[in-house]
């Protein structure tokens, strides 16, 4: 899935499934997870946390690999969960 997928992002993968986020959740549920993170800040979860510190242009970095990520996942059968040990 990850073939020949380049990005103006840095990214890497790696074989955890459980964390602090969302995707937990469905980890926990054995239903396959990727996680996009544009990365932390001192404000980070915190009540001044606002929409600035958005990294917008990492952002729409992501949003360029995730849909390159979708089209390579929309030809291949169901993804297997795969549980970390």
């Amino acid at each position: 899935m990850f073939n020949d997928v380049e990005g103006e992002v840095k990214f890497f993968t790696d074989r955890a499934g459980s964390g602090g986020s969302d995707h937990g959740s469905f980890y926990a549920k054995n239903i396959p997870v990727l996680f996009f993170h544009t990365g932390g800040h001192d404000d980070y979860h915190t009540p001044t946390d606002d929409a600035d510190k958005v990294d917008a242009q990492a952002e729409a970095e992501i949003l360029n690999v995730e849909i390159k990520l979708i089209e390579n996942a929309m030809k291949l059968p169901k993804l297997n969960f795969t549980e970390v040990k």
